[in-house]
């Protein structure tokens, strides 16, 4: 027999008696709760006490009768594959694997050859053959992390660095009780590269705290399958957060983002999203590579608040692109420093400095009207190559190499800027328009075809 005619054999002592209880008991109680069957946030200790007031001496299945999905519940208990209490065979005696809800359940083995599942269900049957899989009877239900509050998902992620700060910031509890949320946590590795002075700062000053996590939650529910590019989600800090879909195929982008999709990238302020889809009762969870910082300031503000851009913030000023730059946006600005401006030879620096025409080519040049996050330049293939459009409209081509670097066109991204509140502002150390006046530019090249993000160049 296979594993499900087992456990109707094995358990029909209860079915008959919840029969003969009839159905109306199970009705009256359904609507007592007011969920029609549903899944409830806070029906995990309930469902234990019930599960263990509903066993006899003889028992060994516990008998379900609280108001839990049932194709949730169901689909927490099996896996695709089939594993036995053998297959614990490291010297930890542990082993992992994923259930039909693709979440993950630990098994481990303890030295009494005790078999526990999540740390506190234990395995009483083991290795029970069906003729289409295995079948391990526990002693109480796993329960699904939609179920789960939001503070025990984070925990089952060995979230540590950031339930502390949710600690010292005294907002705990406030998690256990927010619904139709979404929460962007950092890892412990985002949290410990954060600048120890930076962190020192935030952990004595609770307000100032409250206000970055809250940057990190937002009042609705953001999976995976809402996200399209450049989406904007409010925060409970009050401020925008821009959420980026990008493709390693460009003529994909948009049609597959699935989380375990490697041509699919996703970005928070910026920061990559390295785990998608972490379900929690009323919220969803989105592990992030950095800490997210609120954004402060207008990409013009950023330019005119850093001295190293001055000479490229006057051309801004003189052109009158500054006026553009305050904008919604998005803008991304390939900004030169200064130093890249003095390294010009001087037939150079002063044919920039006097022509106002070629002042505006270059500026335009330099910004390009998207959302460019590091995070989301990708390797480029021979059939995909990411191109964008500046101002100008002349194609720049944004890939990473195989050492790591980030090029757009003939420069190097040398400094990669946190999201200001329209666009970025990224640090380059080269110009992206020849400006020597005894060199002919051609500006006629066009692409012989274009999509969204593809350019294909001839000349």
């Amino acid at each position: 027999m296979d594993v499900i005619d087992w456990a109707r054999f094995r358990f029909r002592e209860e079915d008959e008696y919840w029969r003969r209880r009839g159905g109306e008991e199970l009705e009256e109680e359904k609507a007592r709760r007011g969920t029609g069957g549903r899944v409830r946030c806070n029906v995990k200790n309930e469902l234990e006490n019930e599960l263990e007031e509903s066993r006899t001496s003889n028992e060994v299945y516990p008998v379900l009768r609280a108001p839990i999905e049932e194709r949730s519940m169901v689909m927490a208990h099996g896996s695709e594959g089939v594993m036995y209490a053998s297959d614990l065979r490291d010297e930890q005696g542990k082993a992992r694997t994923i259930n039909l809800l693709k979440e993950f359940l630990m098994l481990e083995r303890t030295e009494e050859d005790a078999l526990f599942v999540e740390d506190d269900v234990e395995v009483l049957m083991r290795d029970v053959m069906g003729t289409n899989g295995v079948l391990h009877v526990v002693d109480k239900p796993l329960m699904p992390s939609a179920a789960k509050n939001l503070v025990d998902v984070l925990k089952s992620h060995n979230l540590t660095r950031f339930l502390e700060m949710l600690e010292t910031a005294e907002m705990l509890s406030e998690m256990t009780g927010l619904k139709d949320v979404t929460v962007f946590a950092p890892s412990n590795k985002a949290i410990e590269t954060l600048p120890e002075d930076v962190l020192e700062d935030l952990m004595n000053n609770k307000e100032k705290l409250r206000d970055l996590l809250n940057y990190h939650i937002t009042t609705s529910s953001l999976q995976a399958s809402d996200i399209t590019n450049n989406h904007i989600a409010d925060t409970r800090a009050e401020l925008p957060l821009r959420v980026n879909l990008y493709s390693r195929s460009p003529l994909l982008a948009g049609l597959m983002r699935e989380s375990n999709n490697r041509h699919v990238r996703l970005t928070a302020a910026c920061s990559r999203i390295s785990i998608l889809d972490s379900r929690a009762c009323g919220a969803v969870v989105h592990v992030v590579e950095r800490v997210l910082a609120p954004p402060k300031a207008s990409v013009m503000e950023h330019l005119e608040s850093d001295e190293d851009f001055s000479i490229f913030t006057k051309m801004l000023h003189d052109t009158g692109l500054n006026e553009t730059l305050v904008e919604e946006g998005p803008f991304t600005v390939l900004a030169p420093s200064d130093h890249i401006f003095h390294a010009l030879p001087e037939v150079e620096l002063q044919e920039v400095r006097n022509n106002v025409e070629l002042q505006d080519r270059l500026v335009k040049q330099h910004i390009i009207k998207e959302h460019v996050c590091c995070a989301g330049i990708n390797p480029n293939t021979w059939l995909f190559m990411d191109h964008k459009r500046p101002l100008d409209g002349s194609p720049v081509h944004l890939r990473r190499t195989t050492s790591g670097r980030i090029m757009a066109g003939p420069a190097r991204i040398t400094h990669c800027s946190p999201p200001s509140r329209n666009g970025l502002v990224h640090t380059v150390n080269h110009l992206m328009l020849d400006v020597n006046p005894n060199r002919r530019v051609d500006r006629n090249r066009t692409p012989i075809f274009s999509a969204p993000g593809l350019e294909i160049i001839f000349g």
